[in-house]
């Protein structure tokens, strides 16, 4: 991993340089771009930090990670020099993170110079702008062709990605952060992915779960095997504000439409991991043990129709205090 200063990135590229078959052994790259933006208003400078000649000798390098948390003044002289990379094309797995205030269709354009990206994850893109239609119609024929599995993390907004990206991927993994970054685009462009094998559905710091069953509700993929929903209920920023008769509602409200949606008719597998803040329960008296058993019961029931019809149904069930965390047993049935 290259991280932050500007001589990791020179002491690799004048290692690879000076015995370029050491760079045919390079696998996996990781980049943190933070440097300081006085030195993308120099050419020179920019070049210098990580010659094209360099990326010229990473011949078998597969997976490329690039985080980049350079201010918004600075990101197009940024992706101008992240672009050297992509002659790198033996790449087949790109992760992209924290491309702070950087316009959706940059990032896309810069996706689309990889021509062999299988999987791909955007996470923490933080961005605002209004998706432009007109965007699919300047993308090459070819772009991202290859890709098969994608995955969106805690993005503010993922409606620019799900409607460009090849309709055949077979595994397609979303991350929710926040109601307000879910738009009906998002959900709605679900539909487009009718060859999807594996679905996951996270959600992390919501106030409810709904937009999961409504994310559902626009699948068209007959042959989806895999459904996974997973609610973050407890990490280092919080705790699950969503009371345990609310998330049993939801979950049966998703189990419905996975038990009765043509979409899910080949589904084999459905696992469910969510939990809750015993705090904030109001048979909290009973105590956190009881809570947990009362709540991995509730969530059993609430799938019992997917059991009846063969799916096979895996349940993580946990509870969490401002006190004291207890983690769920994994259920398989």
């Amino acid at each position: 991993m290259l991280y932050r200063g500007l001589e990791e990135y020179h002491l690799f590229a004048r290692t690879i340089l000076g015995s370029p078959p050491l760079g045919t052994l390079v696998q996996s790259l990781e980049l943190s771009i933070t440097f300081n933006n006085s030195i993308w208003d120099d050419t020179e400078a920019t070049d210098a930090i990580f010659p094209v000649e360099a990326v010229h000798t990473l011949t078998g390098l597969r997976h490329l990670s690039i985080e980049s948390y350079c201010f918004e003044a600075t990101y197009p002289e940024v992706l101008a020099f992240l672009s050297r990379f992509a002659l790198a094309t033996s790449v087949t797995s790109l992760v992209l993170a924290s491309f702070l205030s950087t316009p959706a269709k940059d990032i896309i354009k810069f996706i689309g110079l990889f021509p062999n990206v299988q999987e791909l994850n955007v996470v923490d893109h933080f961005s605002d702008d209004e998706f432009d239609p007109t965007l699919i119609d300047h993308l090459a024929p070819d772009f991202c062709s290859k890709l098969t599995k994608l995955s969106l993390c805690d993005n503010t907004i993922d409606a620019h990605f799900l409607a460009v990206m090849p309709d055949h991927i077979t595994s397609l993994s979303l991350e929710r952060c926040n109601d307000e970054s879910s738009p009906e685009d998002s959900r709605a462009n679900i539909a487009r992915f009718t060859k999807l094998k594996s679905l996951s559905l996270e959600a992390i710091h919501l106030d409810r779960t709904d937009w999961v069953a409504e994310a559902l509700s626009y699948a068209r993929c007959h042959e989806l095997r895999t459904l996974i929903f997973q609610y973050h209920w407890c990490n280092c920023w919080e705790f699950c504000k969503v009371p345990m008769a609310q998330q049993l509602a939801e979950v049966a409200r998703i189990a419905d439409i996975v038990s009765r949606e043509p979409a899910f008719r080949k589904l084999q597998t459905f696992s469910v991991s969510a939990g809750i803040d015993a705090s904030i329960e109001k048979d909290a008296h009973v105590g956190m043990a009881e809570l947990q058993r009362r709540f991995k019961k509730g969530l059993e029931d609430a799938l019992q129709e997917c059991r009846n019809r063969g799916i096979e149904v895996k349940i993580e069930a946990g509870i969490t205090s401002r006190k004291k965390h207890v983690e769920g047993e994994g259920v398989a049935e």
